[in-house]
């Protein structure tokens, strides 16, 4: 396929595709374990990032490799662009089990959070879902975002944060 760079770049795609595939699977079980505990899922999650991690690799080594033998100037424009795709969905997929060891580890510990508390963690979580969910389909489509909508998706995100935060300090004091 390296032979053939143009079918290389799209081959990529598709894989990176999939990685984004994954990611998201991984985010919704880390999300229901929030508020579900489901021991396969915990399961999934950690297959799912070992998955990831090889499928990081491999792609980056591929598109380096591409890079190599592609004469294409768009073709090596394209590829610093995907690896940094990869290193970025292998980061959330990290994220993801860094949660994962969180919820784990609150739970081994006892620790049961308000009403109040999980209602707002369920919040950001669907906000973080709705974020995940318009960058794998800007991913997929190739579709740029409006910079007005993104702007204002990141400031009422932040908006959230703070309330949230400030909520927790309001009942930990």
């Amino acid at each position: 396929i390296i032979s053939t760079p143009p079918i290389a770049i799209e081959q990529a795609r598709k894989e990176i595709f999939r990685m984004a595939g994954i990611v998201s699977f991984m985010y919704s079980d880390v999300r229901g374990i929030l508020t579900d505990f489901d021991a396969r899922k915990v399961e999934m999650v950690r297959q799912n990032e070992q998955v990831l991690d090889s499928l990081s690799a491999e792609i980056s080594s591929f598109l380096a490799a591409l890079s190599n033998t592609a004469i294409s100037p768009e073709i090596n424009y394209e590829i610093p662009g995907l690896i940094q795709v990869v290193s970025i969905l292998e980061h959330i997929g990290d994220e993801c089990e860094d949660i994962l060891d969180t919820i784990l580890s609150k739970k081994e510990s006892g620790i049961i959070f308000s009403d109040e508390a999980m209602d707002e963690l369920v919040s950001m979580a669907k906000i973080v879902a709705r974020i995940l969910s318009e960058a794998e389909r800007v991913l997929k489509t190739g579709e740029s975002c409006d910079p007005g909508e993104l702007h204002q998706s990141k400031a009422g995100t932040r908006n959230q944060f703070e309330k949230i935060k400030q909520s927790h300090y309001e009942r930990i004091c």
